[in-house]
């Protein structure tokens, strides 16, 4: 899919006394250098950026967060091996994600972002003291052949937050650094965030001066606009990207006109990956197996784990054998009634073939730190979180579930999207106890939503990918299939 879309402030030709022309590729939610057989990665992004250089000087390999954590390689690495990839690249600026935060030591991150040969934004992120991260910017102000073009960024909440940090609030973060910006009188204010689409689409209402956001975070291309402002995001791993070219004019009167063109890059096995990146690549693979030892069969897949259909994450929008794996899992490991996972825990982003099922192709599934939790807590509860976390189809806060059955209804309002849910069979009971399994993550998220649950670690501590492996070890041959858990009823 290639199209250019177009939003200008002028028609026709232009006569302007200053004249720039720059072309942005953006990137977001890239966590390998190299994907090999499958499309994107970084390899390909440079060889595409390398191409667009030698056509005009003035281009940005931008990317919208997420990137050194949660990989394979970010369990052994712990991400040096995703900045040495960015710094090959030649990435231009980049915003922190909400997953850069994943190693509880901040002087992990540090490190990283010192290592970094381009800027990190996040106005919302800040030390004890209120003084921006180390190493990153609220915002930036960029002089070019006359023009100034202002950068702000903007990184998502989250909750495994390193300690002795302050998290603001990136919406209104980001509308005090774009006030400051503007007082250096840019002609172009581009905002680089690693946001909710929504959160994207407040800064665009409140800030109809903001020219382009630059996003990430959802994993699947968003393409939107509020007002003036364009809002897009590519797809996570560089599988399909966007291309913006901008030409600003300067006319004669002193004022500036704006044209952007927006054009999809899908980055197929089509593109050469780049020798240099994937000289980098090879290193750090070869180094793998020394730091996590072989990659040995753990079990046999009798059918394929379906991650993508039709360049999307069905997971992301539907039940799929690879989340009912996971939560099945999670429940019988755990020995509860029923269990939940975030279909955005899932990190491997193309199917896994039936055959030999390996340690490597489990980590990469689950490669984050999050351990194995049961809850304890009321049947109300239970479809409370089920509203919410149904609400999100389309993006990884959708439910992989195990040990129940829920038929919803999106059209109906936010919060009142089951029809109905059944417990191992029977109708749910309101004010039953039932046990849950789920991620220690999401296990703080549910207890925010009713202080009354209770979260019981397991007797013996395990990380939820040593809980899938424990799984298909014990069960040898693995044939998931997709029986109708979640159902969803379309209203006429």
């Amino acid at each position: 899919m290639r199209f250019w879309f177009v939003l200008g402030f002028c028609v026709g030709p232009v006569l302007g006394v200053q004249a720039l022309e720059l072309t942005i590729l953006h990137i977001n939610d890239v966590y390998h250098i190299s994907r090999g057989n499958d499309p994107g990665g970084l390899t390909r992004v440079a060889t595409y950026a390398k191409k667009l250089r030698l056509e005009n000087p003035n281009v940005w390999l931008t990317f919208g967060g997420d990137g050194l954590f949660p990989s394979i390689e970010s369990l052994a690495f712990k991400g040096k091996q995703m900045v040495d990839g960015f710094n090959a690249a030649h990435v231009d600026y980049a915003v922190l994600g909400n997953h850069e935060f994943d190693d509880p030591d901040v002087n992990v991150i540090k490190k990283r972002l010192k290592e970094s040969k381009f800027p990190w934004l996040a106005a919302n992120i800040k030390t004890k003291e209120g003084k921006p991260f180390p190493n990153t910017h609220d915002f930036i102000v960029i002089e070019k052949e006359g023009f100034k073009i202002g950068i702000f960024g903007a990184c998502l909440l989250f909750d495994n937050q390193i300690q002795n940090l302050n998290y603001e609030d990136p919406v209104e973060a980001a509308s005090r650094a774009i006030d400051e910006l503007k007082k250096q009188n840019p002609d172009l204010i581009v905002g680089l965030t690693h946001l909710n689409f929504y959160q994207d689409q407040e800064i665009a209402k409140r800030h109809p001066e903001v020219d382009l956001i630059l996003g990430g975070h959802e994993h699947d291309n968003r393409f939107s606009h509020v007002g003036g402002t364009l809002i897009i995001k590519s797809d996570s791993e560089a599988r399909l990207n966007y291309l913006v070219k901008i030409k600003v004019k300067r006319e004669q009167d002193g004022k500036a006109t704006k044209e952007i063109m927006v054009k999809a890059i899908p980055l197929t096995t089509d593109t050469p990956e780049d020798p240099d990146l994937l000289e980098i690549a090879q290193k750090y693979k070869d180094q793998l197996e020394k730091e996590l030892g072989p990659d040995e069969r753990i079990g046999r897949l009798r059918t394929d784990l379906v991650v993508e259909e039709n360049g999307i994450l069905a997971h992301h929008f539907r039940e799929t054998n690879v989340c009912d794996l996971i939560a099945d899992a999670y429940r019988d490991v755990a020995q509860t009634d029923v269990a939940l996972e975030m279909a955005g825990a899932i990190k491997y982003e193309e199917n896994i073939p039936q055959g030999r099922m390996t340690h490597y192709k489990m980590l990469s599934l689950l490669p984050q730190n999050d351990k194995l939790v049961t809850l304890r807590l009321k049947g109300a509860t239970l479809k409370l979180v089920l509203n919410r976390w149904l609400a999100n189809e389309g993006n990884g806060g959708f439910p992989c579930v195990s040990g129940l059955s829920v038929t919803y209804d999106q059209s109906r309002p936010y919060g009142d999207k089951v029809l109905g849910l059944k417990i191992g069979g029977g109708n749910l009971d309101q004010e039953k106890i039932y046990a849950l399994a789920t991620n220690s993550w999401a296990a703080e998220s549910i207890h925010k939503l009713d202080d009354s649950v209770q979260i019981i670690p397991l007797a013996k501590e395990m990380l939820i990918r040593e809980a899938l492996e424990n799984y298909i070890i014990r069960q040898n041959i693995i044939d998931p299939r997709v029986d109708g858990r979640i159902k969803k009823v379309v209203s006429k």
